[in-house]
C-alpha cells in the first residue's frame, strides 16, 4: 500500500539501482544455492526477487516522462494502475495461479503439452488478476468510506 500511496516519490535513478541490484543478487542466490527440486521451483514462484524486480520495473515506467508522450492515454492509465497495484497483484496472482494450474494439470498431464499455453495461461493468469485486484480496491474503496464517512475519489 506504501507504492500505492507514494509511489509518486520515488526517483527512477533509485528504482533502477533496485531494479538492477535485485537481478544480480537473486541471480547470484539462485546461482550460488544447491539446484535441487526445492530450489528450482522458488525460483519461479514466490520470492522477494520477483517482487522487487517487478515493482521497480513498474515504477520505472510509471514515473518516465518519455514513456507518457509516445503512449495511449488509456494505455498508460493501465500502467500506473499496474505499478500502483504491483504488491496487490502479485499477491492475488499466487491464488489465481494455484486455481489455473490445478485445473490445467487435469485437462494436459503431460507437461511437455502444457508447455505448449505457457504464454496464453499467464496472460489469462494476469488478466484475471488484474480484475481481482479492481474488484479489491473497489472493496476497500466502499470500507473506506464506510468507516471514514469520506467519499475515496481514486481507486
Amino acid at each position: 500500500m506504501y507504492i500505492k500511496e507514494y509511489g509518486k516519490e520515488f526517483k527512477i535513478k533509485n528504482q533502477i539501482l533496485l531494479f538492477i541490484a535485485a537481478l544480480l543478487i537473486g541471480t547470484a542466490v539462485y546461482y550460488l544455492l544447491p539446484t535441487g527440486k526445492q530450489y528450482a521451483e522458488k525460483i519461479y514462484h514466490v520470492n522477494i526477487y520477483v517482487y522487487l524486480t517487478t515493482t521497480s520495473l513498474f515504477l520505472i515506467i510509471y514515473n518516465l516522462k518519455i514513456v507518457e508522450e509516445k503512449l495511449n492515454e488509456k494505455v498508460l492509465k493501465l500502467i500506473r494502475y499496474i505499478s500502483n497495484n504491483t504488491l496487490v497483484i502479485y499477491l492475488l496472482a499466487s491464488i489465481t495461479d494455484m486455481m489455473v494450474y490445478a485445473r490445467l494439470k487435469e485437462i494436459l498431464p503431460d507437461v511437455t503439452t502444457r508447455l505448449r499455453y505457457a504464454i496464453p495461461t499467464s496472460i489469462l493468469i494476469f488478466v484475471v488478476t488484474l480484475v481481482m485486484s479492481y474488484i479489491y480496491n473497489i472493496i476497500l474503496k466502499g470500507l473506506k468510506y464506510a468507516i471514514t464517512g469520506r467519499k475515496v475519489e481514486k481507486i
